[in-house]
């Protein structure tokens, strides 16, 4: 008898709690003619991380001299992590990448990626294997990403 009133419970339990893991709330950000960049504000998490800092070569002031090499520090970083998504219209397909971003260095790290068809959300390809951190420019949306995640408000 107790079985019979506890099952559908458990059944109604786990269909709404499975819901709310699949949620996402993707936000607009950037698009590049039939590519869009969206970015999950439910996924934003800050942290913290030290990293080497190497500064840039100090050009000569005189020629032939050569540039002087500033030294490296060990420095504490604000770092970004956030589910990420770029919708291929025209290929038909939805990339959702879980990545981090650090500001200081500008460079982003795609720690995880799904490969999606866009319009029935069907799984075609996942990789779990963090990739290596990559630089961006100023003119990239993934800066525009990481300019669109600072201006959200912090939980």
């Amino acid at each position: 008898m107790i079985k019979k009133r506890v099952l559908p419970v458990l059944l109604a339990a786990l269909l709404l709690f499975s819901g709310t893991c699949l949620a996402e709330n993707m936000q607009f950000v950037d698009a590049n003619g039939t590519t869009g960049y969206y970015v999950d504000v439910d996924s934003i998490e800050f942290s913290t991380d030290k990293v080497w800092i190497q500064p840039d070569p100090i050009p000569a002031q005189e020629p032939g001299k050569p540039a002087v090499v500033p030294q490296g520090y060990m420095a504490e970083v604000e770092i970004v992590t956030a589910r990420v998504a770029v919708i291929k219209a025209r290929q038909n397909r939805r990339f959702i990448y879980r990545m981090r971003f650090n500001p200081t260095q500008s460079t982003y790290q795609i720690l995880s990626s799904v490969t999606q068809q866009y319009d029935t959300r069907t799984t075609l390809q996942a990789n779990n294997t963090p990739l290596t951190a990559t630089g961006y420019s100023v003119s990239s949306p993934m800066h525009e990403m990481v300019d669109f995640i600072y201006e959200q408000p912090r939980k």
